[in-house]
């Protein structure tokens, strides 16, 4: 294909969305950015969970109220990113189930945090980090002319995170000042950063896992053997 030169008189292409040939880049298929977007709601009603219950016995009152408006923020995302799916797909949605037992098992650990700095280390140190490296690369491979709509989206969602990452990385080193918080905060850390990597980084989107267990295996190969013994048995009875 020849390029052909658009004489556009010096206005910006597209609405300043993007170029010509930045709007012809594949981008994510459909399937798989609705996909994306469920990971990420999941994230969003984990977290809210997670602010909800540990709100209420946290002591510091500096983090009770950022707690407060973050699980606000995380339940307006949420909202958000429902109603993108609900454009993009046809009921039933499964809005509410986790997209991978490696993802859910991250917030399940994370929910039983037992103090605050455990908690800002995980929101703020591992999750939000994470979901911030998601979102930007989200949004370097979409189109962003077709999927305009997902992508302003998502530019919302990074410009709160990283507000709130901003804050939250002030307040855990506030709060770790002394060598044995600090040795808290960075056990905790690396204690998580297992489950995430295990979660594939809050990005990917892992296949169907078959797990074959040796008696599964075992029956499979029942029909094999069965067909060997009668060949035998039938070329014996031939002789």
């Amino acid at each position: 294909m020849v390029p052909q030169t658009i004489d556009n008189l010096g206005i910006e292409p597209l609405a300043g969305l993007c170029t010509y040939e930045e709007a012809c880049r594949p981008g994510h298929t459909v399937d798989h950015t609705v996909s994306l977007l469920k990971r990420y709601n999941y994230v969003k009603t984990a977290s809210h969970a997670l602010f909800a219950a540990h709100l209420a016995h946290t002591p510091e009152w500096e983090v009770k109220c950022a707690f407060s408006l973050h699980l606000w923020l995380e339940a307006e995302h949420s909202t958000w990113l429902r109603k993108r799916v609900t454009e993009m797909r046809e009921p039933p949605h499964f809005l509410d189930e986790a997209p991978d037992e490696e993802l859910k098992r991250l917030f399940e650990e994370l929910i039983r945090a037992s103090n605050t700095i455990e908690l800002l280390v995980g929101v703020y140190r591992v999750v939000k980090p994470a979901l911030i490296r998601a979102l930007n690369q989200h949004l370097a491979q979409a189109n962003p002319l077709s999927d305009y709509p997902t992508c302003r989206l998502l530019r919302l969602l990074l410009k709160d995170e990283e507000e709130m990452v901003v804050w939250g990385t002030q307040a855990t080193t506030a709060l770790t000042q002394a060598p044995e918080a600090a040795k808290i905060a960075h056990d905790w850390e690396k204690h998580l950063s297992w489950f995430l990597d295990a979660a594939g980084e809050l990005r990917e989107i892992f296949p169907m896992r078959i797990i074959f267990l040796p008696h599964v295996l075992a029956l499979m190969a029942l029909p094999i053997l069965w067909t060997a013994f009668h060949g035998a048995i039938s070329v014996f009875a031939i002789r």
